[in-house]
């Protein structure tokens, strides 16, 4: 990330940037991605499996699915996130924040 934000970007794309991090970790770079974000108003896109980070970071998820008839991928679900920035981790114990990630969960189904 850091290596991309050098070149100060119009759109900054990121393919599970979080995944090999420990918990701990994650989480402050969580706060420290959201920071970029805000203060470059940089527009990102961020690919992840992980659907608590998609709704914690992001401001729209997208469903990706592959259509079994011809193999091509197509968004199936857009969920806007009802959430204010910036988002602290402890938004994911929060009961609205379980809501939306069921949405989002469901639509994958």
């Amino acid at each position: 990330i850091a290596r991309a934000l050098v070149y100060q970007p119009d759109l900054l794309l990121m393919d599970e940037p979080f995944s090999a991090l420990d918990d701990f970790v994650k989480e402050s770079l969580y706060q420290e991605f959201q920071d970029v974000i805000l203060n470059t108003k940089m527009a990102s896109i961020l690919v992840t499996h992980n659907l608590s980070e998609a709704v914690l970071l992001c401001d729209r998820v997208y469903v990706l699915c592959v259509d079994s008839s011809d193999g091509q991928s197509r968004i199936t679900h857009c969920e806007a996130i009802p959430f204010d920035r910036p988002r602290h981790p402890r938004l994911l114990s929060d009961t609205m924040f379980t809501l939306v990630r069921m949405r989002v969960r469901e639509a994958l189904s």
